[in-house]
C-alpha cells in the first residue's frame, strides 16, 4: 500500500503536467497571436503606403486640372478676341 508520500508525489506529478500541457498551450497561442501581430502590422504599413501614393496623385491630379482650367480659360480667351477681331473686320 503507498504510503502518503507517494500519492503526495503522484499529486504533485500530475499537477506539474497539467501545467506544462496549459504552458505549451499559452505559448502556442501567443506565438500564433505574434504572427498575427506581424501580418497586421505588414498589412497597416502597407496600407499607409497606398494612402501616401494616392495622396500624391490626387495632388498631382488637381495640379493638372488646375493648368487645364488656366489654359481652357486662355484658349476661350483667345478665341473670344479672335471672333470679336474677325466682327470688326467683316464690318
Amino acid at each position: 500500500m503507498p504510503g502518503p508520500g507517494l500519492e503526495l508525489y503522484h499529486l504533485l506529478l500530475f499537477f506539474l503536467q497539467e501545467l506544462t500541457a496549459g504552458l505549451q498551450s499559452e505559448e502556442d497561442k501567443s506565438s500564433r497571436l505574434s504572427k498575427m501581430k506581424t501580418k497586421l502590422e505588414n498589412t497597416i504599413a502597407e496600407t499607409n503606403d497606398e494612402l501616401e501614393r494616392e495622396k500624391r496623385l490626387r495632388g498631382d491630379t488637381e495640379k493638372v486640372r488646375r493648368k487645364l482650367e488656366a489654359d481652357l480659360k486662355v484658349r476661350n480667351l483667345q478665341l473670344y478676341l479672335k471672333t470679336s477681331l474677325i466682327k470688326d473686320t467683316s464690318n
